[in-house]
C-alpha cells in the first residue's frame, strides 16, 4: 500500500508483543479520515497464526465464541477493521464492551458472573491484545468516555493524514488496479514467548524523552480535565513493549540504542489528531 509503511511496523511491532515472555500483548486503536486505508492494512495480517479477524463484536460475543481460544493461548490478537460497527449498537451493549475490553486488555477477564454472562464458564484470568480501526469522527465521540474509564490509556493511539502528492499516488495506484496485487503480510512468530533484555538506559531514555512527546500530543490543547490526565505510568509500559517487540521482530533478545531510535520515530503517529502527514 503507498506511503504505510511505518504504519505496517507499528502494527507488525504490537502484534509481536504478544510473544514477550513476561508482558501482556499491547493493543492498538488506528484512527484517521474515512477512505485513508485503515482496515485494508489490518486486514493484511489476519493470516497470521494467533489473530482473530471480527467484522462486529460485544462483550458476550467474545466471551462466549472466543474466551477459551484466548485462554488457551490460541487467540493473542483481535483485529476489527470497522469498530464503529461495535459502537452502533444501544448504549447498554457499547458501555458493557468498553468495560469488557478494558479488563481483556490489561488485568484479564476471569470468570463472568453478570445476567448476561451466566453461560461463561470460563474461570482462569484470560486476556489478549486488541487492534481497532475507526474514523476520526467516530473516536472524536468516544474518546472523552474511553478515557474516563480507563480504555484510552490502555490503547496505543496511532494516527495520520495524506499529503496531496500521496493522494495523487494513491489515485494513480487505484487506476492502475496495482492493488489487485497486494499480499498478506506474514510474520515470523515464535513458537513460545521469549526472554528479551530491556537495558536501564533505554528504560531511563523512553521516560525522558518519549513519555512527555506521547503525553503532550495527546492532549495538545489542555482540553482534558485534571482527573483524566495521565500520569505516564501504561505509556512507560507502552514504549518498553515496542522496544522489545521491535527487537523481536529483528530476531534479537537485547534492546538496543537502534530500536529506541526506531521507536522514537514511530512516536510522531502516537495521538489522535493526525498531525503526521504522509
Amino acid at each position: 500500500m503507498i506511503a504505510l509503511s511505518d504504519i505496517e511496523q507499528l502494527i507488525a511491532t504490537v502484534l509481536m508483543s504478544a510473544y514477550i515472555k513476561g508482558e501482556r500483548p499491547l493493543s492498538l486503536v488506528l484512527c484517521s479520515r474515512v477512505e485513508a486505508g485503515k482496515s485494508r492494512i489490518v486486514m493484511r495480517f489476519a493470516s497470521n497464526p494467533g489473530i482473530e479477524l471480527i467484522g462486529d463484536m460485544t462483550a458476550w460475543g467474545i466471551a462466549k465464541h472466543l474466551g477459551r481460544k484466548i485462554q488457551d493461548g490460541k487467540i493473542r490478537h483481535l483485529i476489527c477493521p470497522e469498530f464503529s460497527i461495535a459502537t452502533s449498537h444501544k448504549h447498554e451493549t457499547v458501555a458493557a464492551l468498553d468495560a469488557f475490553l478494558c479488563g481483556l486488555i490489561e488485568e484479564g477477564v476471569g470468570k463472568i458472573i453478570s445476567a448476561p454472562y451466566k453461560q461463561v464458564e470460563v474461570t482462569a484470568p484470560y486476556g489478549c491484545g486488541v487492534i481497532l480501526c475507526i474514523s476520526k469522527q467516530d473516536l472524536e465521540k468516544k474518546r472523552t468516555h474511553w478515557f474516563q474509564v480507563g480504555l484510552m490509556s490502555r490503547l496505543i493511539p496511532v494516527s495520520y493524514s495524506y499529503s496531496a502528492a500521496t493522494v495523487t499516488k494513491i489515485m494513480h495506484y487505484i487506476k492502475a488496479r496495482e492493488y489487485r496485487d497486494e499480499q498478506g503480510i506474514k510474520l515470523e512468530f515464535p513458537v513460545v514467548p521469549q526472554e528479551v533484555d530491556l537495558p536501564s538506559y533505554i528504560a531511563n531514555k523512553i521516560e525522558a524523552t518519549l513519555v512527555p512527546i506521547v503525553l503532550k500530543v495527546n492532549d495538545p490543547k489542555g482540553e482534558l480535565l485534571e482527573s483524566d490526565k495521565l500520569y505516564g505510568f501504561r505509556w512507560q509500559r507502552h514504549l518498553q513493549r515496542l522496544a522489545m517487540a521491535n527487537t523481536l521482530l529483528a530476531g534479537r533478545d537485547i534492546v538496543t540504542i537502534e530500536d529506541y531510535e526506531q521507536l522514537a520515530h514511530l512516536t510522531e503517529y502516537m495521538n489522535v489528531n493526525g498531525t503526521r502527514v504522509i
